[in-house]
């Protein structure tokens, strides 16, 4: 048999005393029921206010979508307007190129199959413009390069004394150089005006010529002297720089210098 449980229930009014028998079995249903009530109740309070967040969520997100579109239809706007600025300018462009182009035939400025380099601005190249033309390495297009650069001076500075000056007196600085990608080699006539003897002697070519190494010393602080231990070096870019003297009819050695 099921155990059972009794209750009494007594009135405060005098009616007489009330009893009830229920098995323990029934009790535990009920409170199983109660139980599983108050999960359900629970979820279901949990899914409600689950379910209004995610309305309010999905408010704000409807917002900031609404926001972006509008953002997005401005910056489309902003971009047409752009490329409206951009043809605009094209076009003033072209009118510039075709205003440049009759300005070069009116002055001569168009470029022929002649004038592909940068002394040909204007017309022709002179027949007696010494030099090469290399503009094509400076463009950076393919050909020829230079594997030397020749350069020399000529100047000089007034004498000391301007009340009895004569040509002995004159303190010039001459010389001729030629540069490789790695050497500078200087032949100098510093103390005496070119082609003049000073009290009676010119320089030697011991005493002219200096080299750089620009591979060790790119500022060009270091001067190398003949018996340096670069005397062949010395001696090719010597050779170099006499025979493009030579090719010039530049006396510069003969006339500054003893051997």
């Amino acid at each position: 048999m099921f155990e059972k449980i009794t209750f009494f229930i007594f009135s405060n009014r005098g009616s007489p005393v009330k009893r009830a028998t229920v098995s323990k079995a029934f009790l535990r249903f009920l409170g199983l029921l109660f139980a599983a009530c108050l999960i359900f109740v629970g979820y279901i309070v949990y899914d409600y206010y689950h379910l209004k967040n995610m309305f309010i969520d999905s408010q704000g997100l409807q917002s900031k979508v609404a926001i972006q579109s509008d953002e997005i239809v401005s910056q489309r706007k902003q971009i047409q307007t752009f490329a409206n600025e951009i043809n605009g300018l094209k076009a003033k462009l072209v009118e510039l190129n075709t205003f440049e182009n009759k300005i070069r035939i009116i002055a001569n400025l168009e470029k022929t199959a002649e004038q592909k380099n940068l002394f040909g601005v204007g017309g022709s190249i002179p027949d007696d413009l010494d030099g090469k033309d290399y503009s094509h390495a400076m463009l950076g297009e393919n050909g020829e390069k230079p594997d030397a650069t020749f350069f020399g001076f000529n100047g000089g500075s007034p004498p000391r004394d301007l009340v009895k000056w004569d040509f002995s007196q004159e303190r010039g600085r001459f010389w001729r150089a030629i540069r490789t990608s790695r050497y500078i080699y200087v032949v100098a006539q510093i103390s005496a005006y070119a082609g003049r003897k000073v009290s009676g002697k010119r320089l030697t070519s011991e005493e002219g010529q200096v080299l750089f190494d620009l591979q060790k010393d790119p500022y060009q602080t270091n001067p190398i002297y003949p018996g340096q231990d670069y005397d062949d070096v010395i001696a090719d870019l010597h050779a170099r720089l006499s025979d493009w003297l030579d090719s010039l009819g530049d006396k510069f050695l003969e006339e500054t210098w003893e051997d």
